[in-house]
C-alpha cells in the first residue's frame, strides 16, 4: 500500500516529536520547569505519558519505525510527583530575590504611602496585592515552598510592578480618578438604597 507524501511526512514528524519529548523530559529533570503551580515531577510524568503515546502511534501507524534508535530508547522512569530539580539553587535564588525586593526603594515608598491611602484607594490601586508579592516570597521561604520560590527567580517583573505603582501613586490624576470613582460609587449606592 502506497502512502501519500503528506502521510509520510506526518509519520516522520512522529519520530521528531518523540525525540523532542525525550529532550524535554531530560531538560525538566535536570533544570526543572517554570510551571507556577506544579512540581517538576508532575510535568515529568506528563511528558513520560507523551512519550508512551508517541511510541504507540508510531507502532500503530508505521511499525517499521519501531526499529529506529529513538523508538528503542528506554522509557524514562516514573518520578515522584513532588520532585523538584535544583532545590538548593531555588532556595539560594529566593534568598537573593528577597534581599533585592526588601531593599527596593519603590516597595519601601509604597509601604510608607499606603498608610495615607483610603481603603478604596488601596483596593483600586491594588496596593495590598503589590505589597503581597514580597510577603508571598517571605512566606514561601519560611515554609520551604519551592514552587512559589521558583516564581521569584525572575523577580524583575515584581520590581516593575513596584515601579509602576509608585508612578500611579505619584500621579495626582490617578489618585483623583480613584477618588472620583469612590464618589460615583457612593452616589450609586445611595441611589440603590433609596429605591
Amino acid at each position: 500500500m502506497d502512502i501519500s507524501p503528506i502521510e509520510s511526512e506526518v509519520r516522520m514528524d512522529r519520530l521528531k516529536n518523540l525525540e523532542n519529548e525525550y529532550e524535554r523530559w531530560e531538560h525538566i529533570y535536570k533544570y526543572g520547569s517554570s510551571d507556577p503551580f506544579y512540581a517538576d515531577g508532575v510535568n515529568l510524568n506528563l511528558v513520560r505519558n507523551h512519550i508512551i503515546y508517541e511510541k504507540q502511534m508510531i507502532e500503530e501507524e508505521t511499525p517499521l519505525f519501531m526499529f529506529d534508535e529513538i523508538c528503542q530508547r528506554e522509557l524514562p522512569p516514573i518520578v515522584p510527583s513532588d520532585y523538584i530539580a535544583r532545590k538548593d539553587e531555588i532556595r539560594k535564588n529566593a534568598a537573593i530575590a528577597m534581599g533585592i525586593i526588601d531593599a527596593d526603594e519603590n516597595l519601601i515608598f509604597i509601604r510608607q504611602r499606603a498608610e495615607s491611602l483610603s481603603d478604596k484607594q488601596m483596593k483600586r490601586l491594588c496596593v495590598p496585592a503589590v505589597i503581597g508579592y514580597a510577603e508571598n516570597l517571605r512566606s514561601a521561604i519560611k515554609n520551604d515552598d519551592l514552587i512559589t520560590m521558583r516564581r521569584y527567580e525572575h523577580y524583575q517583573h515584581y520590581l516593575d510592578s513596584f515601579s509602576d505603582l509608585v508612578r500611579r501613586l505619584n500621579s495626582e490624576s490617578e489618585l483623583a480618578q480613584t477618588d472620583e470613582l469612590d464618589i460615583e460609587e457612593d452616589d450609586e449606592l445611595e441611589d440603590e438604597l433609596s429605591i
